[in-house]
């Protein structure tokens, strides 16, 4: 990341999609070591070529993560960290930061976690007017869809049966 890049402006943060999963035992610990295997995630993320990961000796905060698309690639870390409950991943090009979210939440039903993922983009620059609003809005459209795909992999890994 880099900090030096002033961010102008910021869209706010909203929930870009959900998915519950279980009943079912060590729910929290089945979901985030599907979360956590990033070179699957390519298999259930359209557009998504590759993802490669440098981990040097554990896998955590700061490591760093190349996303290949088909259009362009990007860098990222993990900013967050904390084992079965919440990862964080910063994504920065030269034009914005996106900032991704994974919450690990009980379900209402015993043994089930409710997969949240939230986002927030920020621009480095500020486009004209509506078009700025615009771009960030097919941003946050273009995440849901790219990680709806990859929550209903995890949830159909892990267990056919959603919670109630």
């Amino acid at each position: 990341m880099n900090p030096s890049l002033p961010v102008k402006s910021a869209s706010g943060v909203s929930m870009l999609c959900e998915t519950n999963i279980g009943p079912l035992e060590n729910a929290r610990k089945q979901v985030w070591s599907k979360l956590i295997d990033f070179p699957t995630w390519p298999d259930a993320i359209p557009n998504l070529q590759s993802l490669a990961v440098s981990v040097d000796l554990n896998l955590g905060r700061g490591t760093q993560i190349e996303f290949d698309w088909k259009t362009s690639r990007q860098q990222a870390v993990i900013s967050h960290w904390h084992p079965n409950q919440q990862l964080d991943i910063v994504i920065f090009d030269k034009r914005r930061q996106i900032g991704l979210r994974f919450d690990l939440i009980d379900g209402k039903t015993n043994g089930c976690i409710q997969l949240l993922v939230t986002c927030e983009v920020a621009r480095y620059e500020r486009l004209l007017g509506p078009a700025d609003h615009l771009i960030r809005r097919y941003i946050k459209n273009s995440l849901r869809s790219c990680f709806q795909s990859l929550l209903t992999g995890i949830r159909i890994q892990i267990q056919s049966n959603c919670c109630p």
